[in-house]
């Protein structure tokens, strides 16, 4: 058993440069699956990186990846305006920027002023969740 996994393992950074993503065509779930555990050790993460190069490649297609989904927002594509919001929601740190609601909130605003129902909720769940964090 150790040497199957000891071979997917291998056989994995041999093909990792081989990962291409393009924010227009691949979902963004791709790229995040693909590069979450190469930087991360929390939440069960294995971080299977430690392979600098491996990593700037993520980090470069997720800040493009980051401009063609703004630039999408702003041209009204709800869809590029949750991969925004998911990216600062969830925000990491290690591979996703940090952790940033307020950035958050303002992609949700978009999707919401879009007439797209989950944003309209997100943000309902931003107020509640601010407003629940003020009376404690």
């Amino acid at each position: 058993m150790k040497k199957i996994i000891l071979i997917l393992l291998t056989s994995s950074f041999l093909f990792a440069s081989n990962f291409i993503f393009n924010p227009a065509v691949d979902k963004f779930s791709v790229l995040f699956e693909y590069c979450t555990p190469m930087f991360s050790t929390r939440g069960g993460g294995t971080n299977l990186g430690n392979n600098s190069e491996e990593q700037a490649i993520c980090k470069e297609f997720l800040d493009e990846a980051i401009k063609f989904y703004e630039k999408q927002c702003n041209n009204n594509d709800i869809e590029s305006c949750r991969n925004l919001s998911n990216i600062f929601y969830v925000g990491d740190g290690d591979f996703l920027p940090k952790k940033d609601i307020e950035k958050a909130y303002l992609y949700d605003k978009k999707m919401c002023e879009l007439q797209d129902g989950k944003g309209c909720n997100d943000v309902g769940d931003y107020f509640s969740e601010k407003s629940t964090n003020k009376k404690r």
